[in-house]
């Protein structure tokens, strides 16, 4: 028998047509398609991401704008909290100028009762102290620091020292320990910030806040910043007895009125080309009013504005010289001539 050696090389197998053909029918498909329907599936994948896109726009947009709304509502609690603590601030110190006002004199220790009274640390903590200062012109400095010593503070100065027209001094100061014991006497009306709200408090009659300054009881450790309130307290009879007047061309201050039958002379006629005076036209300027500022101008004093009108030089005003003069008798406070 003869034996044949078996074959061990394997043929190649032929690949299948099949995949070929199945492509090559997409292929055909797709082509078939293109020219009718790609720009469309296109314009449908195109129209999806803008759809995407102002989606995300509107809702990116609708989130600022609830954050937007927080925050406005947010500012506007702190700006109502800050109010209300400002007007509960000056509500104090009103208080405090009432006691004034109704009393003869107001002694160290009736502040030190009136300020317990109010228990500020536990209805408005943060208040550094409550406190009074005197205004004190020059001529009656000396005499003001020796009744002050006279009360049992033998070291007592008023500071800054140095020569100025007038001086303010806290006197009181409650609670009157700790560091609040480094404001006592201390002048405030030599500091401009402070100055200026004093000086708009006063001609304001209202409680005004400062500008932002260092506090006489700060130490020289950690420094903070302050700020104070002022209340005027006039003396009995002010500001209904006095009339806010800029008579000197150096801003409005209140002068004493002298009594209700109390007259002064006034301006009628035009001033620099402006209309004659209306009779129900606020004075308080000063302009019309026969002082230092008659006119606008700068005078010595009310004479020598009257003396210009004096055209025949006899050192009388009379018949045509008066006839822009009237009298401004301040009955019903209004501040107006009429």
């Amino acid at each position: 028998m003869t034996r044949t050696k078996p074959d061990t090389q394997a043929s190649p197998t032929r690949p299948s047509a099949a995949p070929f053909s199945r492509r090559a029918r997409v292929v055909d498909m797709l082509r078939g398609i293109a020219p009718l329907h790609l720009w469309g599936a296109l314009g449908l994948l195109a129209a999806g991401l803008a759809a995407t896109v102002l989606a995300t726009l509107y809702t990116r947009a609708d989130v600022e704008a609830d954050a937007r709304r927080e925050f406005e509502f947010a500012c506007n609690e702190i700006h109502l909290n800050i109010n209300a603590r400002l007007v509960a601030c000056a509500q104090l110190l009103h208080s405090g100028a009432a006691l004034f006002d109704a009393s003869v004199s107001v002694e160290r220790d009736e502040w030190r009762a009136f300020t317990r009274g109010l228990q500020m640390n536990q209805q408005l903590p943060g208040i550094q102290g409550l406190g009074f200062a005197q205004w004190i012109p020059r001529a009656q400095l000396a005499g003001h620091v020796a009744e002050i010593r006279r009360q049992g503070f033998p070291d007592y100065q008023v500071k800054p020292a140095g020569d100025r027209e007038a001086y303010s001094s806290i006197i009181y100061l409650e609670p009157f320990t700790d560091r609040n014991l480094r404001a006592f006497g201390y002048d405030m009306f030599s500091e401009p910030v402070r100055r200026a709200a004093m000086e708009q408090a006063r001609d304001d009659n209202a409680a005004v806040l400062s500008g932002k300054v260092i506090l006489v009881q700060e130490t020289s450790e950690a420094v903070q910043a302050g700020t104070l309130m002022y209340v005027p307290v006039y003396r009995q009879g002010m500001p209904g007895n006095y009339r806010k007047i800029n008579l000197d061309g150096t801003g409005a201050k209140y002068w004493e009125w002298l009594g209700r039958s109390t007259g002064i002379l006034v301006w009628l006629g035009p001033i620099d080309g402006s209309p004659p005076f209306d009779v129900i036209t606020d004075v308080m300027d000063g302009k019309r009013l026969f002082g230092s500022w008659t006119w606008g101008k700068k005078w010595n004093d009310g004479y020598e504005p009257l003396a210009t009108l004096d055209k025949n030089g006899d050192g009388v005003l009379t018949g045509e010289e008066l006839d822009n003069i009237g009298i401004w008798l301040d009955l019903n406070k209004s501040g107006k001539a009429r």
